[in-house]
């Protein structure tokens, strides 16, 4: 070198103390001129100890120096500015060889990339299985119950979500960062191999953090596999997993048989509170009770059975058998009427052996009027009763006749063998009391008589009008009356005056966690599919890189650091010119002319070499 170099200039380029060796061994040496330049002038003023001074500068900072292969050497300047314009690439389908030497300031070991990558993610598979196992925990167990605290109380539900919070962050975090690791490894795989702008260098070495710089698609093209790695470590750390739906919560129902009490009919039984019939000063009966009349009443008009509150739950069902007056009514006959005659008549008969009920209508717009005769029978009920969300149900699955119902003359309520009968009879006259009498209207005296609620009741045929008026009842009004008083019956339990024990089946029913395995692992075993491949990717890319990569700012320092960058900054610093330039010049990571590796600018067309021999001192 030159005695009048300046100080700064030659300190960077010393050699070593005894000036003879140079720290990296002469080989063959590829000269690339500067652009205008022919590569034959270019060979020929290449100065042995430039390459000496430059080489052993290298070695005494300790940096990683290029293979011997990939040496390549330009021509020494005195200048930054002139080393600016010589860039060594390397030839067209040329494998650059490890790129991360142990040497290399912030480099890692390969095993540290490895051990993280397949670390995170059988890691994040480990936690997988564990949220399958939980979930499996709470399979067909109850989703209502609390438990607490100290004085925080809490639901299962709640408990559920927050650990399943626990187990998706987690596993989702794990693979995330085994694929970002895995990017970063082939991020400096690529990096060897293309050359971008500063502008892509700052996208790709942030693309991994910021999932905006993905809207830079001209380097996601150029950079394919890293920025897929990029997405999958976007998708698998902030999408939906586990997929929705693994853990349901759903009704379940349970069977159970239970002794319960019930209200029932039990005749010949004292009523437990009230009466269902009244008597008079001597102790016989003269009637049915106000409550036993009032329940015939609204059986009669609603055309339904009283309802009570369930004895067992919202939803059971149980069976029972009892003893309660019924009616049997013989086929209506019909005759032709009158002018005038009532459209409803109703009379009733009592006798120690036989009471009746005799009925007549009119039951058709063409002057037709039907009667029936109604037998009072005392009849065995089986009934059959069911809740459902507290709906109740009720079925008669027979009445059975035990024999003509008499109650004529006069009972003794004090007499036990007597209770039967004289409750039998409240209940039956508790409905004729509502049946007797007529609906007669002549119009053209416009009296109207009424002495019975049938207008008010399912008998009457909505909206038709008789004769002169009146009102016309549906043919069937026999059977009807059959049903009222079997409703009446069985309506007499809502009073509550008699009770009995027995075998109910209870469903339970109640809101329990539901699990599908097959939900979670489409979630799970998706994404760990992806990872797996991901890894595939970094494992390769590390093992061709010969070390492990990363964007720690160590790492940074120790590739940025060569006289070409350094003067192009310098520029960028001091004026416009030099910072647009600075923008537009393409940087690959490679060995350069001082034999270390460091980002360079790169020609895209590399000029032809000339290859010549050195003659060591």
């Amino acid at each position: 070198m030159q005695d009048s170099q300046p100080e700064a200039k030659s300190s960077h380029l010393a050699t070593h103390e005894n000036g003879d060796q140079p720290a990296v061994p002469v080989s063959p040496e590829v000269i690339w001129p500067t652009p205008g330049q022919h590569a034959d002038s270019t060979a020929e003023q290449v100065e042995d100890d430039s390459s000496r001074a430059a080489n052993d500068h290298r070695s005494k900072e300790n940096v990683p120096l290029l293979p011997v292969d990939h040496v390549q050497k330009s021509k020494e300047t005195n200048s930054f500015t002139q080393l600016d314009e010589v860039s060594v690439e390397l030839h067209h389908g040329c494998d650059p060889g490890p790129i991360l030497p142990p040497r290399l300031l912030g480099r890692k070991p390969r095993l540290l990339s490895v051990s993280k990558m397949l670390g995170y993610m059988f890691s994040a598979l480990l936690l997988a299985v564990g949220h399958d196992l939980y979930y499996k925990s709470l399979d067909k167990t109850s989703s209502d119950t609390t438990s607490s605290i100290g004085s925080f109380t809490y639901s299962a539900q709640a408990k559920e979500r927050f650990i399943t919070d626990i187990f998706t962050f987690l596993t989702r975090l794990l693979f995330g960062l085994s694929i970002t690791t895995a990017f970063e490894q082939r991020l400096w795989y690529s990096l060897a191999r293309k050359s971008v702008v500063l502008d892509g260098l700052d996208t790709l070495f942030g693309i991994a953090h910021d999932p905006l710089l993905f809207r830079k698609v001209i380097y996601a093209a150029k950079f394919k596999t890293t920025c897929i790695l990029a997405v999958l470590a976007w998708t698998v750390s902030y999408g939906v997993i586990p997929v929705p739906g693994a853990i349901s919560i759903e009704p379940l129902q349970s069977l159970s048989v239970a002794n319960v009490i019930v209200s029932t009919v039990n005749l010949t039984e004292p009523p437990a509170t009230g009466f269902v019939y009244k008597q008079d000063g001597l102790g016989m009966y003269s009637g049915p009770s106000l409550a036993s009349t009032r329940l015939a009443g609204q059986t009669m008009t609603s055309g339904r059975i009283p309802e009570w509150s369930s004895p067992c739950g919202a939803n059971c069902s149980y069976t029972l058998e009892f003893s309660a007056p019924s009616f049997v009514c013989q086929d209506p006959n019909t005759s032709e009427i009158s002018s005038v005659v009532p459209s409803w008549q109703a009379d009733s008969t009592s006798a120690p052996d036989r009471d009746t009920l005799l009925l007549r209508w009119m039951s058709e717009l063409d002057r037709k009027l039907s009667n029936t005769t109604c037998l009072a029978v005392n009849s065995t009920y089986n009934v059959f009763i069911a809740y459902r969300n507290n709906e109740r149900t009720i079925n008669i699955n027979r009445i059975q006749m035990q024999g003509d119902l008499g109650t004529g003359g006069t009972i003794n309520t004090f007499e036990s063998e007597n209770r039967e009968l004289v409750q039998m009879a409240a209940m039956k006259d508790s409905l004729e009391t509502h049946l007797l009498g007529s609906i007669f209207e002549d119009i053209q005296s416009g009296i109207s008589t009424n002495q019975t609620l049938v207008a008010y009741s399912p008998l009457l045929l909505d909206e038709q009008d008789g004769p002169n008026g009146q009102p016309v009842f549906k043919p069937d009004s026999g059977k009807l009356v059959e049903e009222m008083m079997s409703n009446v019956s069985i309506g007499f339990m809502s009073l509550n005056v008699w009770n009995t024990t027995v075998d109910a089946t209870v469903v339970s029913v109640q809101n329990v966690f539901f699990y599908d395995s097959g939900v979670l692992w489409a979630g799970y075993g998706a994404s760990f599919g992806v990872t797996f491949v991901a890894v595939i990717v970094g494992l390769h890319a590390v093992w061709r890189n010969g070390g492990s990569g990363g964007t720690s700012f160590s790492l940074l320092v120790g590739t940025t650091r060569n006289p070409d960058l350094d003067d192009m900054v310098q520029q960028a610093l001091t004026s416009d010119e030099g910072a647009k330039g600075l923008k537009k010049i393409a940087l690959q990571y490679k060995g350069g002319p001082d034999g270390y590796l460091a980002f360079r600018r790169s020609w895209k067309q590399p000029v032809q070499a000339t290859v010549s021999r050195r003659q060591t001192a």
